[in-house]
């Protein structure tokens, strides 16, 4: 696939020396070049050059296609943002046309092509016999071995099924799909009469993603809610290990490494799980009567089943700052690699009673800080400290990246959305990766466009507005959607850390992967995003550096691509340019009948 804003080596005669992939349409020998054709190619450029864009582009699926696995007539008619893994395989659900058999389902290109893993009046797996799919959540995870997991709805009626049990959580494992856990269905590790109420969060929304975490190991963990004739509600995290669903931790149990009495409050967000089996997990605290204030009662829990201990404590002494300083409220969901590495943000008080916060990883059983509030942002100028960070990420090498929100150049002010970045620790050195463009020290100054990163493949005096979601692999390399002065898009360091457009609504792209062309202009994007790539979420963004993203186009179509613009570093525009001209002036010496 290539964009039509790109340099074409069929227009300008270079050859293209880069092996066939399946992301590559085609490769291109040394084809002869008259002058009017590179001086159509040179208005071209000058056209589009503002939205300078790689033809690494590889097509999975389109809106108008049959859906695969299932009969003609089952039409795809919309994508949710797909997740990616090691392989460059995506997983993704879809809405089909009505006249159909089906309405929506779940594909994966996990067994080696796009393939249909569960449907809307499909059999569910785990069920009653009869009982049938009736929809699926938008959220779908895809691990390095191909498995799915996904959160789905049963249609009422078929084997029995109602409105207090029609909600379950589905992977698959070494013997296909498999359950997990349904609504009303007991709850394995707790008192007779016990059942869930609740898989993820209260509400049965298809839009939002559910608390659960699926490995690379093929294990789902997840959040719930317990009600029962013999006990009042209660909240646990469960972990499915070995094709067995047990009980990790629940509410009101002793919390480990604290005094007796102190127990474990409720939980409210999703585990994040190493492929070793241990966990990161965020929870309240409570027991007035063991001393429990609203000034210790969050902790992080770290570990393997059966092992768990607190990592950390509100009110604890806080590493890496001064005598007197105490973590505390933890702020966001801590992070996990495979080796058991932990990531975690926590708030904390100066003596001037201003509220920072901070960012500590966990490596081989020591606590270091990386990032505090009031200390200077790499990538600012001088004087520009942080105040706030969350959302951290940790990749498989123990790096850790973050979202920092900066302080007004005379201090004490509240943290500003209008001035916040992207930053990560590589090899011990904290680096920027991108910034806003916008500060205001106060609500009448004007925008600073100056202060803000460039953004890349926009017009120069462009600034980042806002970033939402980002990714961390284990290269090293940050992936994000971001606004910008006028237009949104995603953007990626390549391998050499060189910060490039990946695509942005606008965008005009070949949706071909054949050697015919299908321009389409981008109107939306959907990227799944937060994640560090280690720790059980779906990403979109994977350690090779391929970027899987959603667009809907301005025609009303949508698809689903693969980008591999990030997987090296492109040369500079100017170069290919320099190289076109040199190139077309070679063959405009030798005596050639134009193609």
């Amino acid at each position: 696939m290539r964009l039509p804003h790109r340099i074409d080596p069929s227009f300008i005669g270079i050859a293209r020396q880069r092996p066939m992939t399946s992301t590559n349409k085609n490769t291109h020998g040394i084809r002869p070049c008259s002058f009017v054709r590179l001086l159509s190619f040179l208005a071209l450029f000058s056209i589009a050059s503002n939205q300078l864009l790689a033809d690494d582009f590889r097509t999975v699926a389109l809106t108008g296609q049959t859906a695969a696995g299932l009969p003609q007539g089952n039409i795809f008619n919309s994508f949710s943002a797909p997740a990616l893994n090691a392989q460059g395989q995506t997983a993704f659900t879809s809405f089909l046309k009505s006249g159909g058999t089906t309405s929506n389902g779940v594909w994966s290109e996990g067994p080696g092509t796009l393939s249909l893993v569960a449907s809307a009046g499909g059999a569910a797996p785990g069920t009653p016999a009869g009982a049938l799919f009736s929809s699926f959540n938008s959220y779908v995870t895809l691990n390095d071995n191909g498995r799915t997991a996904f959160y789905g709805y049963l249609q009422h009626g078929p084997g029995g099924v109602g409105n207090l049990d029609d909600e379950g959580l589905w992977a698959q494992g070494d013997s296909g799909l498999a359950l997990v856990a349904r609504l009303i269905d007991s709850s394995p590790g707790t008192s007779s009469g016990e059942y869930f109420i609740t898989i993820g969060p209260s509400t049965s929304s298809s839009d939002q993603p559910k608390l659960y975490s699926f490995t690379n190991s093929n294990e789902a963990a997840f959040v719930g809610d317990m009600g029962g004739t013999t006990s009042s509600l209660g909240h646990g995290i469960w972990v499915q290990l070995a094709g067995a669903t047990t009980l990790l931790v629940r509410s009101g149990s002793q919390a480990p490494d604290a005094p007796d009495g102190v127990t474990l409050g409720q939980f409210n967000t999703r585990p994040a799980v190493s492929d070793g089996g241990k966990f990161a997990i965020y929870t309240p605290l409570q027991g007035a009567s063991a001393g429990v204030t609203t000034a210790n009662d969050t902790g992080i829990l770290v570990g393997a089943p059966g092992s768990l201990h607190l990592l950390a404590r509100e009110g604890e002494q806080a590493p890496g700052l001064p005598v007197g300083t105490h973590y505390g409220q933890f702020i966001t969901l801590p992070a996990i690699n495979s080796h058991g590495d932990v990531a975690f943000s926590s708030t904390y008080a100066q003596i001037t009673a201003f509220q920072f916060s901070g960012l500590w990883a966990n490596k081989n059983g020591v606590t270091r800080l990386v990032e505090s509030g009031d200390m200077q942002a790499p990538g600012a100028s001088a004087g520009i400290k942080f105040q706030f960070v969350e959302s951290e990420k940790i990749n498989h090498s123990g790096d850790v990246a973050f979202l920092g929100y900066l302080q007004a150049p005379t201090g004490g002010a509240a943290p500003s959305v209008a001035d916040h970045g992207i930053w990560k620790e590589v090899n011990g050195q904290l680096q920027l990766v991108a910034r806003t463009g916008y500060f205001f020290s106060q609500p009448t100054d004007p925008i600073d466009v100056k202060t803000g990163t460039p953004v890349p493949g926009f017009p120069a005096d462009s600034g980042f507005f806002m970033f939402t979601q980002y990714v961390f692999n284990a290269a090293g390399q940050v992936a994000f959607t971001a606004s910008a002065t006028g237009g949104n898009g995603i953007w990626a360091e390549d391998r050499s850390g060189v910060l490039r457009l990946i695509v942005r609504n606008g965008s005009v792209i070949d949706v071909d992967n054949g050697p015919g062309i299908d321009l389409r202009t981008v109107s939306t994007i959907r990227f799944a995003g937060s994640s560090g790539n280690d720790g059980g979420e779906a990403s979109a963004f994977n350690d090779a550096g391929q970027i899987a993203f959603a667009a809907i186009f301005t025609d009303g179509s949508q698809g689903v691509f693969v980008s591999n613009i990030a997987t090296v570093p492109e040369p500079a525009a100017s170069a290919m340019i320099l190289i076109a001209a040199l190139s077309a002036a070679r063959y405009r010496r030798r005596p050639q009948t134009d193609n």
